[in-house]
């Protein structure tokens, strides 16, 4: 056995925002069971700084599935989307608690796929995961998502995110 111990480095940047890649999905029909057959998710990753990203977002059949290391929300008209939990899915803590924050707080929220063609209408969108916590898009594949900077409610919700992580 084998265990290290570091100081906790976010990826991505919480206030800027940060770009993101989209990619095939070529993993396995099971990504809702946490197990370590990531070769796909480590590829993802490895390519996306290639591609001037922070992180690599699955694309299948056209749709939006999730991050490398992270789960994806855009905003419509105020509301915040995440696909549903499937098999493409992995039911992650930290997508559990940023739904938690948005039903707490008001926040409209919808479970539903979300299409690779209908990005580029987001208001915003923004990755949440363990290692970037909540993460505002400001651009995919090197195209601006809204006016290129964070936007307000996915800034609000990184901050919600942070005082619950801190315990207030």
């Amino acid at each position: 056995m084998y265990a290290t111990i570091s100081p906790f480095n976010r990826k991505g940047d919480p206030v800027n925002g940060s770009p993101i890649a989209l990619v095939p999905d070529v993993r396995w029909s099971r990504c809702d069971i946490k197990s370590i057959c990531l070769l796909a998710h480590c590829l993802a990753t490895q390519r996306a700084p290639d591609l001037d990203a922070h992180e690599a977002v699955f694309v299948r059949d056209g749709s939006v599935m999730e991050g490398a290391s992270s789960t994806f929300f855009a905003v419509f008209n105020g509301v915040v989307y995440t696909p549903p939990l499937t098999n493409y899915v992995l039911p992650g803590i930290t997508r559990m608690v940023v739904l938690e924050l948005c039903a707490k707080h008001g926040i409209p929220m919808r479970l539903e796929s979300i299409l690779q063609q209908h990005l580029a209408d987001a208001d915003e969108i923004f990755i949440a995961g363990t290692t970037s916590e909540v993460v505002p898009v400001t651009a995919v594949d090197g195209k601006p998502v809204g006016n290129g900077t964070p936007g307000p409610i996915a800034s609000r919700i990184s901050d919600l995110f942070i005082k619950y992580a801190h315990g207030e």
